[in-house]
């Protein structure tokens, strides 16, 4: 089943597990959000940083061309370097 929402959909249809109560050794009950909660939590999702689409997309061509380096792969090649010169080659 999906109880996944829209942003569309009448805030008393949303549910959060954001404070919870304790009920017994083991059951915990989830609260509702008012309209006023929901509101604002809408207002700082829309004030999240954005997705930064030129990084994205600079870091996907490198890759496709080969040239993205990581940590890892410097890493690796330091280490290929330092048994080439500590075999003499």
């Amino acid at each position: 089943m999906n109880n996944v929402k829209h942003l569309d959909a009448p805030a008393s249809t949303y549910r959060t597990p954001r404070r919870v109560t304790a009920v017994g050794p083991r059951t915990i009950r989830p609260r509702l959000l008012s309209e006023d909660e929901l509101a604002q939590w809408v207002r700082v999702a829309r004030h999240l940083s954005p997705v930064r689409e030129d990084l994205v997309e600079r870091i996907k061509a490198e890759i496709d061309r080969g040239s993205y380096e990581t940590p890892d792969q410097i890493e690796a090649a330091i280490d290929g370097l330092l048994k080439d010169l500590d075999r003499g080659l």
